[in-house]
């Protein structure tokens, strides 16, 4: 899911290399996001268990 949308934002960007270093900014905040949200989640399970 995540490689179709970074496919779908390298289109308009126009040259090889134009726009290279913002669509790696995009796909590492957006496996950064994923895992804060998966250790976040994973913490809450474990607390609840935990009690």
């Amino acid at each position: 899911m995540i490689r179709l949308y970074l496919r779908e934002a390298w289109k308009p960007l126009h040259g090889p290399l134009h726009g290279f270093w913002a669509v790696h900014l995009l796909a590492t905040a957006m496996v950064l996001a994923l895992t804060v949200a998966a250790t976040t989640g994973a913490f809450c399970v474990l607390r609840r268990q935990a009690r």
